[in-house]
């Protein structure tokens, strides 16, 4: 399996395992273990609530270019993780976890080529 799919197996174990969506979501922020790989990085760890509206070229997630603003339509989590490479490398990942979540997984992404440069 791949690190990034690891890591959210693991978030999605620690957010189903208590009672209180909001705190299980921020406890992420104090990170995430995945055995088998050291120096995954929590950069931000939020409870979203529903109808919130992201611009993330102003927020500086995306400067390369803009993207459509998003409203959320459900609560969630909002999870930006770090993964380390061979060398100087790294992989960002953004989950958006609801919270009345059906087991079902979309992921997105186009093999590194989606920041629009």
């Amino acid at each position: 399996m791949h690190l990034p799919f690891l890591a959210l197996l693991a978030l999605t174990q620690i957010i189903s395992a208590t009672a209180n969506f909001k705190s299980r979501c921020e406890s992420l922020s104090s990170g995430v273990k995945v055995q088998g790989y050291n120096g995954i990085k929590v950069n931000k760890a939020a409870y979203v609530t529903q109808n919130t509206t992201f611009d993330q070229f102003a927020e500086g997630t995306n400067v390369t270019c803009a993207l459509p603003i998003t409203t959320v339509p459900v609560d969630i989590c909002r999870v930006a993780l770090n993964f380390p490479t061979e060398g100087n490398g790294e992989v960002y990942m953004e989950a958006w976890l609801p919270e009345k979540w059906n087991s079902r997984f979309l992921a997105v992404g186009t093999g590194g080529l989606a920041g629009c440069k």
